[in-house]
């Protein structure tokens, strides 16, 4: 929704902190619609400048999108409370803030996370390598779990999801449900 087609009134309201139904509604659809623009944004930069960041961060964003796009298609409510979640939308204006070279790069890492984050709660099985700056996973309204490494390997199938570090053995395993990610298993778990 708009802000043309927010209901008569809207913007009073709920600058008033007195809000008709709906009001809100229309309010959460347009910061939606705000995400998708600045995450297609982002997309077209990356193919537009090509030399932006390097082939290797440009080859793991390009895999991870594709990753969002087959979630969105399985199940869209879960890339949408992914993408609506207050960090998501920091880290998308971060990004495109972002200058071409490692900045951007570094700045893409984050991706992979808001992906994984979305692909976990669709409950679809997917494999995912991912960076993890300062050895810790940040999964968007999902919680974070500590690598210990600079990148990690999600592997999900079913109603669980391990997590492996390079050069070690397999971590920990988030245990999932339809629509979240619900804690953390021993990693013999499964």
């Amino acid at each position: 929704m708009t802000v043309e087609r927010l209901p008569p009134g809207a913007l009073a309201r709920l600058a008033r902190t007195r809000s008709a139904p709906g009001d809100h509604a229309a309010l959460r659809d347009g910061a939606h619609s705000l995400r998708l623009v600045l995450l297609k944004s982002l997309l077209t930069r990356l193919e537009r400048h090509p030399g932006a960041v390097p082939r290797p961060a440009r080859e793991r964003f390009e895999e991870h999108w594709r990753l969002l796009e087959r979630t969105e298609a399985r199940d869209r409510r879960p890339v949408r409370d992914t993408l609506d979640y207050p960090s998501v939308g920091h880290w998308l204006a971060r990004t495109l803030a972002a200058p071409d070279g490692d900045a951007l790069a570094g700045a893409l890492g984050h991706f992979g996370a808001v992906v994984a984050a979305a692909a976990l709660r669709a409950s679809g099985s997917f494999t995912l390598e991912t960076a993890t700056p300062g050895g810790v996973l940040v999964l968007p309204g999902a919680g974070l779990a500590e690598t210990g490494t600079d990148t990690v390997r999600l592997t999900a199938h079913g109603r669980t999801a391990r997590l492996t570090a390079a050069g070690r053995r397999a971590g920990p395993v988030l245990l999932r449900v339809p629509g979240r990610v619900c804690g953390v298993a021993p990693a013999g778990a499964r």
